[in-house]
């Protein structure tokens, strides 16, 4: 049963990289190229699962919490995918890599910290800092600002 279990892995790792490749090649336009990123990204996902189905030694709570983490990197490029068809040209660069920035950098921390409580507290506190920054409508408190 593992071996077939391999084989539907290889095999989905295999269509994710060749519809990468084929929306890739297809146009330069950005609904393209966003579904060329989230092909790749979930073929990297696929292609990292194949290390875990049996994995050789036994994973504690925070491992899978950091194998979790690393497939949430694709939620917001789906997200993308479905503005970009429904609002054409509406996205920037600088919107796409804020909102996935948002999402990686606590895999990021989560992995080299292992600190599960500061990331969470990270990521309730980041959206609405970043929003209001972004807006300009964020000034710090005097009891935050350095004297």
């Amino acid at each position: 049963m593992l071996y077939a279990i391999y084989f539907i892995y290889g095999l989905c790792v295999m269509f994710y990289f060749m519809m990468s490749w084929l929306f890739y090649r297809k146009d330069k336009e950005m609904l393209s190229r966003l579904v060329t990123v989230l092909m790749f990204v979930i073929g990297l996902q696929c292609l990292k699962d194949l290390f875990f189905i049996k994995p050789i030694t036994e994973l504690d709570e925070i491992d899978w919490m950091v194998v979790t983490a690393a497939d949430m990197v694709a939620v917001p490029l789906y997200v993308f995918a479905l503005i970009e068809l429904c609002s054409p040209t509406s996205l920037t660069r600088r919107t796409i890599i804020f909102h996935e920035l948002l999402f990686i950098v606590p895999f990021v921390l989560l992995s080299f910290t292992r600190d599960v409580v500061s990331i969470m507290s990270w990521c309730l506190r980041q959206p609405y800092t970043a929003q209001a920054t972004l807006y300009g409508q964020y000034s710090p408190s005097p009891s935050t600002t350095p004297n």
